[in-house]
């Protein structure tokens, strides 16, 4: 890496020429112990930058209810009123957090490293973002400017990151139509843009980095939003820039089924996921208003080429930077996290969870016990009224992990119904999710040539994709798995404290274990149906748990991390090869919001460690 600090002043060059080598960063950094974590991050690790998150950073986030109240308000970031997550601390005020990004700041210019920033921001229910009299899009341009306004002219600010996996109206819109809007996401940045560069001229500033990212979460081939048919290198994408400042960003999260195993609800069924991958795995994506459900290998770097190739010919077709903003891939067994997790820490807080923490979260923990007891109506009814009310939110939270049936086989085995995986108005969705299989794309065709459109076909809706295919049990997951409970469950004679490991088959909604010593042939544990509360004046039918599914990798802690410090280096090797800029995700500080899965094992912050110093890493395959 060049030996001069990143500043403002030396910003662009470093986006220019692919030289930022960042981490992704809660604001917690400003802790009591934030001068040894930055300077870690940088010294250590060798960071030369940090993409600085305003949210998940427990009561000093900054989400879309505090970005609206710091846009609307006259003091901005200097206001004395509490945050929206403050949580009734009075010390917890915007100008707090804003003292404390300064703080972050201000360490960071002593380290020589940089500092761009970048928020979340809900579209909001029903698409207020791309409502033009919600206020919402106007909402964000006033943060901006007032944050701007606030550190505009730092010397450790390198960038403004504008929205975080930003979304559109209508995924099925193409993206000439998108264009054609007067209130999408590229209109939005449009006018995000004129109106740094705007201030910037009126205040006599020279001009910083505005990062920019695609649609569809961040996919590596949703950049295509700024290109089209009347683009060139002569005209530039569809953005316009007069400073030619803009860095055009993805992320990178692919395959989910191993980069999120076990992460929240939609991936908790891949668990023990591997890579590199044998076989093929179902990569869903939009692109230009149209669904695919892709079969790709992720077994070579050339696999992660593939993936990320559309990001690289828009980066060389404009002549103009590409970063990636995050990727990463979790830790999916907490105590095998690195450094070593403290004991309390694994049930803090659910955000981005293996999964909700295993069931223990203690907001959720105690009702969850209890619904697994309720044996009838009558036994619900007689729940406090908090656990009535609040029994349909946890439900949405954790439904996928609610067994609802248990019947003893003649054959020592035990059948255990997740009944509410099973949603046969979701032909893709429906049963549970996993979307690896073995067998080889030629093998596959070869032996079911009538679930593809063509011979040829890896895209596009295909038979295979939907509930019914024949398909199904080629798709499936094997980790180890339990029925857990508290002791008075109405399963509790037939809850498994070791774990075995399963067969989770794709669309099905049943899981086969070895029966506990004890349990009697014929046995049937059906959770009741029951009225619960739904809404204001609402109510919903649900069948209640009779206990929970613990799931868990079958993998060994040094498996995990060489599938994990395998997978890095390749992405690492590729962001090289074509001189893109980073982010890793993510360091956290503990926060209340962190989430430790995401860290990085000791060899995989080795790894990034020879990054950053700059030396490039060798092709594995």
């Amino acid at each position: 890496m060049p030996s001069i600090p990143v500043s403002r002043q030396s910003a662009w060059t470093y986006w220019s020429k692919g030289l930022i080598a960042a981490t992704n960063l809660d604001m917690g950094a400003e802790a009591s112990d934030s001068t040894k974590l930055l300077a870690n991050l940088a010294v250590k690790r060798g960071h030369n930058a940090i993409r600085l998150w305003f949210g998940w950073a427990g009561r000093n986030s900054i989400l879309e209810p505090d970005i609206t109240a710091i846009a609307q308000s006259s003091a901005g970031w200097d206001s004395t009123a509490m945050t929206n997550q403050a949580w009734g601390d009075a010390t917890i005020t915007y100008a707090a957090v804003a003292a404390q990004i300064t703080k972050i700041l201000d360490t960071c210019k002593n380290l020589g490293i940089g500092v761009f920033l970048v928020t979340d921001y809900s579209q909001g229910g029903g698409g207020k973002l791309w409502d033009p009299a919600s206020g919402y899009a106007n909402n964000l341009r006033q943060f901006w400017l007032k944050t701007y306004a606030k550190w505009g002219t730092h010397s450790a600010l390198i960038g403004l990151d504008i929205i975080n996996e930003p979304g559109l109206p209508s995924d099925d819109l193409t993206f000439a139509q998108i264009q054609a809007q007067t209130n999408g996401w590229p209109q939005l940045a449009q006018a995000i843009v004129n109106d740094i560069r705007g201030y910037e001229t009126n205040a006599g500033i020279t001009s910083l980095p505005l990062i920019v990212e695609g649609v569809y979460s961040g996919n590596p081939k949703s950049l295509g939003v700024f290109d089209g048919p009347s683009f060139n290198a002569t005209t530039g994408p569809f953005l316009k820039d007069p400073q030619k400042k803009i860095v055009y960003s993805f992320h990178h999260y692919d395959p989910g089924c191993f980069t999120h195993q076990g992460v929240n609800e939609w991936s908790y069924e891949e668990v023990g996921a591997v890579y590199p991958l044998p076989g093929v795995v179902q990569a869903s994506y939009w692109y230009d208003g149209i669904p695919n459900y892709e079969l790709r290998t992720y077994s070579a770097v050339s696999d992660i080429q593939a993936g990320i190739q559309g990001a690289a010919d828009f980066g060389r077709k404009f002549g103009v930077p590409i970063f990636v903003g995050e990727f990463s891939a979790v830790q999916p067994n907490l105590n095998q996290v690195y450094p070593v997790l403290p004991s309390s820490r694994s049930t803090v807080y659910p955000n981005q969870r293996v999964s909700e923490i295993q069931n223990t979260v203690p907001w959720q923990a105690p009702l969850l016990d209890r619904l697994t007891t309720v044996r009838s109506q009558a036994d619900f009814d007689a729940l406090s009224a908090d656990d009535r009310n609040g029994a349909f939110g946890l439900f949405g939270a954790t439904k996928r992990r609610w067994i609802t049936r248990l019947e003893v086989g003649t054959d020592g085995y035990m059948t255990a119904t997740l009944a509410h995986v099973n949603t046969p108005n979701d032909a893709l969705g429906t049963g549970f999710r996993v979307s690896s299989c073995p067998k080889t794309l030629a093998q596959l065709k070869a032996a079911y040539p009538n679930e593809f459109t063509n011979a040829t076909a890896t895209s596009g809706y295909n038979s295979w994709a939907s509930a019914g295919s024949p398909m199904t049990k080629e798709f499936f997951s094997q980790p180890n798995a339990r029925v857990v409970g508290p002791t008075n469950a109405v399963a509790a004679s037939l809850l498994l404290a070791t774990a075995q490991q399963v067969t989770l088959t794709r669309h099905a909604y049943t899981i086969r274990f070895k029966a506990p010593a004890g349990a009697v042939a014929g046995t049937v544990l059906q959770g009741a149906d029951c009225v619960v509360p739904s809404g204001t004046g609402t109510s919903a039918t649900i069948t209640m748990p009779i206990a929970l599914l613990w799931l868990e990798s079958p993998r060994t802690a040094a498996q995990i991390d060489m599938a994990r410090f395998t997978y890095v280096r390749d992405l690492i090797y590729t962001w090289q090869a074509n001189g893109f800029s980073w982010a890793w995700f993510a360091d956290d500080t503990e926060s209340s919001a962190g989430y430790v899965g995401w860290r990085a094992s000791k060899s995989i912050s080795e790894l990034l460690s020879t990054a950053t110093s700059g030396r490039k890493l060798t092709s594995r395959v």
